[in-house]
């Protein structure tokens, strides 16, 4: 993309598609782009366009667009031009993107005039449930890097030669991580392997290498399993390469790839490209092998043909004979094409009428969902101008003619109304459901800035029953302003929920909007409570974090609502439809292992050996220091009861970790000024960089081996990934150590609430004069036993346990009796810290950058810049505002099918990913929901029969009998569940402290055999008592408008079979 501010784009057309298009890349940062359209704006327009008002009715649709579009970036030149599109107005433009109906003569002329001067010709139309995107970038496009991944690195642990029968001499590389990821062929750069200067900087293709395994069934074929941690590269010579002995990275070297490209004149006869299989491309897999694409390809030249012989005009809404008219032209088509060398002819099948006709019925027609993702899709086109990525090659058409009924609906009729669009398709009783909606939007951040703008197309909410409720805890941050288009620079600072409402309603004044400020979760049920879920009619999430997804998902299961769900992360997105008792849940799908190149614990505290390592360790250290031991403090301070309480559920471990630093930091805040910080700053850095560092040389020193536990064969154990570390010595003349201490000690500073030091050459006297004594250093026999530990657990693929001894027993007590009587009422505020990236006065990033390059120092690494530990350390995968729009447009779409209350089997999930063209495009229909089956149960040594048969996570067994005792609800659940027994009782959310003597065990409040006389006795009282009363005694008071508890039971079938039966909602009232 370092073209891309240089380059002009022109955008002809300034409807839904045009307006979307112009908006994302305008977001991206070309240097300029013109938008060209002089037709006035009509009242439907505003059904398609948001940046239109009732206002603006009559003027040219650019020119009533243009100062909205203008705001979205000051980088950027946005300007509108008028009149004829000639040559002279081409020449200035590198790109040229079609998102309006012209004639296919007039399109035929702009095509070649751009491929014949280098330029890039884009075409994305939308004609009712219709798309059609078209590519041309030039006779050829070459293609430096198809799919904009960073380039794939494996560190090298260990690596052999050797040489095969036919006489090739070859290496072998064992890579550290769990798999290589790389194909045969490609090449990869070799470098840093320490000590074969002869390989450092080749650049070779790798073979991957196949183990041979034993036969799965005795008698049959030895299996070639893929060997995913070595790797061959050929290399004459490699048998005189001196022995390895460490380091190494082996880079993947991105392939380049040149796309041939046909002009549109040709394009359209022939449209099958090296790229195409048999068929064109279309991103629903069953439709694109039904050959769909290529019958939405004949209805697309249908409408050219109408329009060439009705003065430019597109087929008339709802027309019959219009429509009956391009089935015919679609027929002279094909026929005509039977008759051309090379043309595409539907292998000899027939016009599928019925697509065609359809087509022109609502070719006038822009729906909003296709109009986002066009507008997304296309606008990524511009960005692979310049070889990243894979552009389009070259048409992809898609339909959604499922939103379509059998016939046009008798109350489609247009009424003058902004919603004239989705009136002319669905009707005016469909319009009004979606006006009465009530939705809840959970997340403002990208995603719910398109999702609003969306909305308010549409009109979610303006009803007279209608409401969208709309939640972000999060305040607008500069790097908000690129990809969250409803914010602009003035509202840093400002609350999300409040800007992005206060947006959409300029571009719906109609919309009902309620915004809150708070997170949703656990600790707000008390907010959002039973009667809020209950009373929505659908959930949308626009979140960033799976913990956050699964708790909506959980209260849609729940209260059985519909969750439109989706995602981002750079070119990639996903959508999934969730409906009631017709899908899975989010919840149900298999957990992806995120851990799977996840790095080792042990490897972050000890063995680093590239600066990611260091990075992910320095952002470890700064929760550890500065977010969650005062916060810690903070929730002493202000409530000790329930501090101690939630310390009980803790593990001792984590206990002694707790209440230690708890001490610690309030005797710190006693008397606290400046020195406090820098000595805290010291000591910390004394402690990790050069006393850790001296304890692990102690523990392993240079000349360290490792013996094979099944050979006995020693090794060095500073070896492949292994480097061996340097401990620090105080220099302020340092840069990385001078930038350590000053950032961490104005950390310390905020959370202790004292003024910062902010000139580093103030703070550099200051320092001085507090001329701190250097401790001696002495080997720490804790700390080496603990290294030595970690390290074999790491050889043995096992974690490292903490170990816990008498005496911290011990140390728990002493610190909780000092810290129950502590009075902590004159203590001064302490303040953690909530990492904040985008923050450059925070000192956040600047203390992470310092924090890993020291680090990176110790393991003579090479140390990284500010902006590569902002992006690692704040886990940025940058936003891209075409993927928001795409994927949230696709999920609009679903939404009418909801409302249509269509078959799961026309609904639609997708995963998409835009830096690989229509390749990258897959939608399917969504997984049914898991239903329950019989089990063997080891514990019960039986089989566990599901009651009912089939059942899902959707179904629950409701119990309405009132506020009753625990007896009455075992003598009564037979009656309410197919003559079922319970055989033990428990609350579903209740959490046993580790004190509380005055349960069950396992947590249950009735089992049916109560093992010894305090069991026997709690078990008898609590038949007794109402299942309300246990509840508070257990888990706590009920929330205020509880009116149920949620039951976890052990049931056993009328034949006394265990069973497995749905969630239990006890309803008390």
């Amino acid at each position: 993309m370092k073209n891309l501010v240089a380059l002009k784009v022109l955008i002809v057309g300034c409807r839904g598609v045009g307006v979307e298009c112009a908006k994302n890349i305008i977001l991206a940062g070309p240097g300029k782009v013109s938008v060209h359209d002089d037709t006035p704006v009509q009242i439907a327009d505003l059904g398609a366009n948001f940046n239109l008002r009732e206002e603006h009715i009559g003027k040219p649709r650019a020119e009533a667009s243009i100062d909205e579009l203008i705001v979205l970036n000051p980088y950027v030149t946005v300007n509108t031009i008028s009149g004829e599109i000639t040559e002279e107005v081409l020449a200035e433009y590198g790109v040229l993107i079609i998102t309006d109906d012209v004639p296919l003569e007039t399109l035929i002329r702009w095509n070649e005039y751009m491929r014949n001067n280098g330029k890039v010709f884009l075409l994305a139309l939308t004609n009712g449930v219709v798309n059609t995107l078209f590519s041309d970038f030039g006779p050829e496009h070459l293609v430096t890097d198809e799919n904009g991944e960073p380039a794939k690195a494996n560190v090298v642990v260990d690596m052999a030669t050797d040489k095969d029968e036919d006489g090739q001499e070859f290496i072998i590389f064992t890579i550290g991580g769990n798999r290589h990821g790389l194909d045969d062929g490609i090449v990869i750069s070799i470098d840093d392997v320490s000590g074969i200067d002869e390989i450092n900087g080749q650049k070779l293709p790798v073979k991957r290498i196949y183990n041979t395994r034993p036969p799965e069934k005795e008698g049959g074929p030895n299996r070639e399993v893929l060997d995913l941690k070595r790797l061959r590269v050929d290399f004459d010579g490699a048998l005189n390469l001196p022995p390895y002995v460490s380091g190494g990275i082996l880079t993947e070297v991105k392939a380049e790839k040149v796309l041939q490209y046909k002009s549109l004149a040709e394009s359209i006869v022939s449209p099958m490209t090296e790229s195409s299989s048999f068929t064109m491309r279309h991103p629903n897999e069953e439709k694109m092998y039904a050959m769909q694409g290529d019958q939405l390809h004949y209805a697309r030249q249908a409408l050219w043909e109408f329009m060439a012989q009705n003065d430019g005009n597109l087929p008339r809404l709802h027309n019959a004979e219009d429509a009956e008219a391009c089935v015919e032209f679609a027929k002279e088509v094909l026929k005509r094409n039977r008759e051309t060398d090379g043309a595409m002819d539907l292998m000899g099948g027939d016009i599928n009428e019925d697509i065609v006709r359809n087509t022109a019925l609502y070719a006038r027609v822009e729906l909003c969902g296709n109009t986002a993702f066009l507008g997304g899709v296309v606008a990524q086109e511009v960005v692979k101008a310049f070889g990243k990525y894979l552009p389009l090659h070259q048409w992809m058409h898609s339909d959604f003619f499922e939103l379509l009924q059998d016939s046009v609906p008798e109350d489609a009729t247009p009424v003058e109304s902004r919603y004239d669009h989705q009136i002319s398709v669905f009707g005016t009783e469909i319009q009004k459901k979606i006006e009465n909606l009530k939705y809840f939007m959970v997340g403002c951040g990208a995603l719910g800035c398109e999702y609003l703008k969306g909305f308010a197309l549409m009109g979610v909410g303006t009803g007279e029953e209608g409401v969208l409720h709309v939640t972000d805890m999060d305040t607008i941050e500069v790097s908000n302003l690129n990809r969250q288009f409803l914010f602009r620079k003035e509202n840093v600072g400002q609350e999300k929920s409040v800007c992005a409402a206060a947006a959409a309603i300029k571009m719906n004044p109609d919309m009902n909007i309620k915004c809150y400020g708070i997170p949703v979760g656990p600790d707000t049920e008390d907010f959002f409570n039973d009667d809020f879920w209950g009373g929505l009619d659908g959930i949308c999430n626009a979140l960033d974090n799976i913990q956050a997804r699964l708790y909506v998902d959980s209260k849609c299961v729940f209260f059985q609502k519909p969750l439109l769900e989706s995602g981002t992360l750079g070119t990639k997105a996903n959508t999934e439809i969730v409906i009631p008792f017709k899908t899975k849940s989010y919840g149900e799908h298999e957990e992806q292992d995120d851990d799977e190149d996840a790095i080792p614990m042990c490897t972050l505290r000890n063995f680093p050996h590239i600066i990611d390592h260091c990075i992910e360790w320095a952002r470890a250290q700064f929760t550890e220091i500065f977010e969650d031991p005062p916060k810690d403090v903070v929730n002493f301070l202000e409530d000790k009861e329930n501090f101690f309480r939630k310390l009980r559920k803790q593990n001792p471990v984590t206990k002694l970790d707790i209440l230690s630093s708890v001490k610690k930091h309030l005797d710190m805040a006693d008397g606290a000024d400046y020195t406090t910080c820098m000595k805290a700053s010291f000591d910390f850095f004394i402690a990790q960089y050069r006393d850790r560092i001296l304890n692990l040389i102690h523990a392993f020193p240079r000349d360290a081996v490792t013996k094979d536990d099944d050979t006995g064969e020693e090794s060095p154990f500073w070896t492949g990934s292994k480097r061996f570390p340097r401990a620090v010595e105080l220099d302020l003349s340092d840069e990385n150590q001078l930038n350590f201490l000053y950032t961490s000690s104005n950390l310390f500073a905020f959370m202790f609430g004292l003024p910062s030091i902010v000139d580093k050459d103030e703070f550099r006297s200051t320092f001085e004069a507090a001329n701190f004594d250097i401790p001696n250093w002495e080997p720490s026999q804790k700390d080496v036993e603990a290294m030595k530990a970690e390290a074999a657990d790491e050889e043995n693929d096992e974690e490292d346990k903490e170990e816990f001894e008498d005496d911290d027993k011990e140390r728990i007590k002493e610190l909780t009796t000092f810290l129950e009587a502590f009075d902590g009422s004159s203590v001064a505020a302490i303040v953690p810290a909530d990492f904040e990236k985008d923050d450059d006065t925070n000192f956040h990033i600047d203390f992470i950058t310092a924090c890993s390059n020291l680090r990176a120092w110790n393991y003579e690494i090479q140390t990284a810049s500010r902006h590569k530990c902002k992006m690692i350390a704040g886990k940025i995968t940058p936003a891209v505002a075409t993927t928001t729009a795409m994927i949230t447009g696709l999920v609009e779409l679903e939404l009418y099918k909801l409302l249509l209350d269509l078959d799961i089997s026309k609904m639609l999930s997708s995963n998409i990913n835009l830096g690989i063209g229509s390749y990258g495009m897959r939608m399917f229909e969504p997984i049914h929901p898991v239903a329950a089956e019989e089990r063997y149960d080891h514990i019960e040594m039986d089989t566990v029969i599901p009651i009912p048969e089939g059942f899902t996570s959707w179904d629950k067994i409701i119990v309405n009998e009132g506020d009753i005792t625990v007896q009455e609800f075992l003598d009564k659940f037979p009656t309410i569940h197919h003559d079922c027994t319970v055989s033990f009782l428990s609350f579903k959310d209740f959490k046993k402290d580790e004190d509380d003597e005055n349960v069950v065990s396992g947590g249950a409040i009735w089992v049916d055999f109560p093992i010894g006389e305090e069991q026997k006795r709690i078990v008898t009282e609590n038949a007794s008592k109402k299942i309300t009363e246990v509840y508070e005694e257990m888990v706590g008071p009920l929330d205020k408008g509880k009116r149920y508890i949620i039951l976890d039971a052990g049931v056993r079938t009328a034949d006394d079979r265990p069973a497995l039966v749905p969630t239990i909602q006890y309803n008390f009232t």
